[in-house]
């Protein structure tokens, strides 16, 4: 099998409008299914308290949440969060019928969420970008389908959260760095490329250069060695004035915030270290190294096409350009595997360039399905074969999963007949494409794509009916503004534990943390404390004048909220 070589460039218009319609149809298949879920995503909803917070006086520069500056992350995604709220629907979300609250919040699910979205759009631009300078257009037309529709990018590019943000700058930072190495575009890289840098490193710090710098300045050693980059007449001075400028882009736009943050905020450095190392960050025990072993799995339905594409590069060791996708895949997870905190959103980055690995094998194939090799036909039929059983069996088995999922009130998300005909339909979108493999060689491409997009859809319906897709905090939340809508509300989970963001975002306020036993009953105004209980602990009982408002449970633990009435003489 060999990767297509570029198209000529009267074609490079089509294909850029052919990645531009695949983002378009991306979104247009996961926007009407933003309203659904409810706010319950732990990342989720660090970024929208903060960005409420920010909407309800609180300042910008340096966001709080929750009476704390919040600084363990830089303010990037959180500052795109609050642009986009109306205030409209913030001030219903105090309004005093359960109705308009209930729509409010419906209507803020998609207004933080649809921005998640769109930066995944550029995100399919971007990996179009990289994967044809990697392979050329049919390479990059097959890497803005994959990364469309893989699991990590169906689970996670539908929030607006600090990772998803940061894999849509990395990887326009990256596809700006291949251009340079490997088609001489220099100062779109120290331009461009330095800009998507600094805006990495102001969502999440650091770890955007281990996943940017780190593989460019592997990939130039590598292009060096094995002489496929060409370099020649750039000379010292140009190559100083390319890093110089690249440098000065960056740190203008990353550093800043930081150096402010420094000569304000107390003890910033130790906080930045600790979320750096993670060392002290959690108290949860670290997570298994085998959880980034899961970027293999979660590029389904794909893994065949990655599969010949991994085969592919590892045939020809020497070819740099190809293995330019591998170095930012292997060199960021090498690095991130030391630390103790590992979790699956961290691989979000490292989509793009698995995305293109898929790529190489999928245009390998198809263009020896073009080529109709009758000594390869076998083999490529057998390829299809394969693809289309790990297509169906995936999907049939995720429709399925459905039947024996409990929604909140015990019921499951669909009943057998409805999987069952769920089934029916992939079965036939998947036969669809292989019976037009015949006359177009992407047909089952098309099929796979639109398989997911529609799987999906129906799965986040049942999603959004279960546990984790309904807060368990917001039946509370109204029981308190009912109660006493001007409450001061303060949560005591114990020394170094976090606040619930869920609870502050329901009670659409900031929440402090205190212990009950210095919290005293304060004029013409309640005040409401959260109290936290694990499972297997005892009922955390307060004496009158503390009156017991209600519990929500939520996994393992249990929060109890008592009333203490105001003070009148």
């Amino acid at each position: 099998m060999n990767v297509s070589s570029p198209l000529e460039p009267d074609r490079d218009r089509r294909a850029w409008l052919g990645a531009v319609l695949i983002a378009l149809l991306t979104f247009l298949a996961i926007a009407p299914t933003l309203r659904r879920p409810q706010l319950t995503g732990g990342n989720e909803n660090i970024v929208v308290a903060t960005s409420l917070q920010m909407r309800q006086g609180g300042p910008w520069l340096v966001p709080q949440l929750n009476g704390e500056p919040r600084i363990k992350k830089p303010p990037l995604v959180a500052w795109i969060t609050a642009v986009t709220l109306r205030q409209s629907t913030i001030d219903q979300l105090d309004s005093p019928e359960a109705i308009v609250r209930s729509a409010a919040y419906v209507d803020l699910a998609w207004q933080v969420r649809w921005t998640g979205v769109a930066a995944g759009g550029v995100l399919i631009l971007a990996t179009f970008a990289f994967a044809r300078t990697i392979g050329g257009n049919t390479v990059g037309l097959g890497a803005a389908m994959i990364v469309a529709t893989n699991l990590l990018f169906m689970k996670f590019m539908r929030q607006s959260t600090t990772d998803v943000h940061l894999a849509m700058w990395v990887t326009i930072a990256n596809a700006c760095f291949a251009m340079a190495l490997l088609e001489r575009h220099f100062w779109l890289a120290a331009t461009l490329g330095a800009f998507a840098t600094g805006m990495a490193f102001l969502c999440k710090g650091p770890v955007a250069l281990l996943e940017t710098i780190l593989p460019l300045v592997a990939g130039a050693m590598l292009l060096r060695r094995t002489g496929g980059s060409d370099s020649t007449g750039l000379g010292v001075k140009r190559y100083a004035l390319l890093i110089g400028t690249g440098a000065a882009v960056f740190a203008l736009v990353a550093l800043p915030w930081f150096a402010h943050v420094l000569a304000t905020v107390p003890g910033a450095w130790a906080t930045w270290f600790t979320e750096v190392t993670r060392e002290g960050a959690t108290d949860l025990e670290p997570s298994s190294p085998g959880i980034y072993l899961l970027l293999g799995p979660m590029m389904w339905p794909w893994l065949v096409f990655g599969v010949i594409g991994l085969i592919l590069i590892c045939k020809h060791p020497r070819d740099a350009r190809r293995l330019l996708p591998l170095l930012q895949v292997l060199l960021p997870l090498a690095v991130m595997i030391c630390f103790r905190d590992r979790k699956d959103r961290y691989l979000l980055p490292m989509i793009a360039p698995s995305a293109t690995i898929c790529a190489i094998g999928l245009a390998a194939w198809v263009n020896d399905w073009k080529q109709r090799n009758t000594a390869r036909l076998g083999r490529e039929q057998a390829v299809l074969g394969t693809h289309v059983f790990v297509l169906l069996g995936g999907a049939i088995a995720l429709a399925w999963v459905g039947v024996s999922q409990p929604t909140v009130d015990g019921r499951s998300w669909w009943p057998a007949s409805v999987a069952g005909m769920m089934s029916l339909l992939l079965l036939l979108i998947a036969s669809t494409g292989v019976v037009l493999q015949r006359r177009h060689p992407w047909a089952t491409a098309g099929a796979t794509f639109a398989t997911v997009l529609l799987l999906q859809a129906i799965f986040i319906v049942g999603y959004a009916r279960g546990p984790s897709g309904m807060s368990a905090y917001a039946a509370l939340a109204d029981t308190i503004r009912t109660t006493a809508s001007d409450a001061r509300v303060y949560e005591w989970g114990g020394k170094g534990q976090r606040l619930t963001e869920e609870m502050s975002i329901y009670l659409n306020r900031a929440i402090f943390h205190a212990e009950p036993g210095t919290l005293r009953a304060a004029p013409e105004r309640a005040t409401v404390v959260l109290l936290r209980q694990y499972r297997g602990e005892p009922d955390p009982l307060l004496p009158a004048p503390w009156r017991l408002l209600g519990t929500a449970t939520e996994k393992k633990q249990t929060w109890w909220a008592y009333l203490l009435p105001p003070d009148k003489p």
